[in-house]
């Protein structure tokens, strides 16, 4: 088509470009002279190397090489590679409108995301690729950020942080969470309550930066580093463990977890203005 030109088509439409693919039932496509662009609408799909998505209305991009979503969108992507004998995990993602591309996806209005590992919740959410792979390398989530553990052992509560923001940085094979940053307005505690003969976090914290590092496929925590405007206090989320309520405020707290019982703490160290 010429420059400044429009295609309009229905029926079962597909639009490809290399391994890029995209289908829905009605087609405008506009031109211009560096950039072509197929407004796609009809239950439209799009799949890429890895990844899959849709919408309500989708755009596919050719200049950027994108496919933007407006409405009920949704994405999966495989976030690692496949284990032996096992599936690659993959992450599914639904808010009001996004942007992928191959390296990089941008999500904004009620973002929910959810994968083996975790659980998310926000306003905003950028997934950033490992250069030059399909892995997932990093998440960053703002505005009224909630993460919740997903997978636990049998009698185990997970556990619930909420946040302003928090950066979710992948185990280097993309297979797992290694490791989150929050920043602001944050609280880390049970998610639920725990019913008879269940254990889950006897705590709830409060702070303004929290370092959580993780381990194994099923979020453990293995460390626990907070810092300024800090209170934690006991929530009872263990049942029968506590025979007396307490409460510790300090400008920075570290929590060493202990290896062999899930999201149970073994020491405590807290330092600079400490009152228990």
């Amino acid at each position: 088509a010429r420059s400044g030109a429009e295609i309009l088509a229905q029926g079962n439409l597909v639009v490809t470009r290399g391994a890029q693919r995209a289908t829905g039932a009605r087609l405008v496509y506009s031109r211009t002279a560096t950039n072509g662009q197929a407004l796609l609408t009809g239950e439209p799909r799009w799949s890429a190397p890895d990844a899959t998505g849709g919408a309500d209305t989708l755009i596919f991009d050719r200049e950027r090489n994108s496919f933007a979503g407006q409405g009920n969108g949704w994405i999966r992507a495989q976030r690692g590679a496949a284990q032996p004998g096992q599936p690659a995990p993959v992450l599914e993602a639904h808010a009001d409108r996004y942007e992928y591309r191959g390296d990089a996806a941008t999500l904004t209005g009620h973002v929910r995301a959810e994968d083996p590992q975790w659980k998310l919740a926000c306003g905003e959410m950028l997934l950033r690729n490992a250069p030059g792979t399909n892995r997932l390398e990093q998440v960053l989530a703002r505005q009224g950020v909630t993460i919740e553990q997903a997978a636990v052992a049998k009698g185990q509560v997970p556990w619930r942080l909420n946040a302003r923001q928090a950066r979710m940085d992948m185990a280097p094979a993309g297979a797992q969470m290694s490791c989150i940053v929050a920043e602001e307005q944050i609280v880390i505690e049970p998610a639920r309550a725990a019913l008879a003969g269940e254990q889950g976090l006897p705590w709830r914290l409060h702070c303004d930066r929290l370092t959580l590092a993780l381990a194994g496929e099923a979020g453990r925590l293995d460390n626990v580093v907070a810092e300024n405007h800090i209170r934690i206090e006991q929530t009872g989320a263990a049942g029968a463990g506590a025979e007396f309520p307490w409460k510790l405020d300090c400008d920075r707290l570290t929590l060493f977890m202990a290896a062999n019982r899930t999201n149970q703490v073994d020491r405590v160290l807290a330092e600079q203005n400490v009152a228990l």
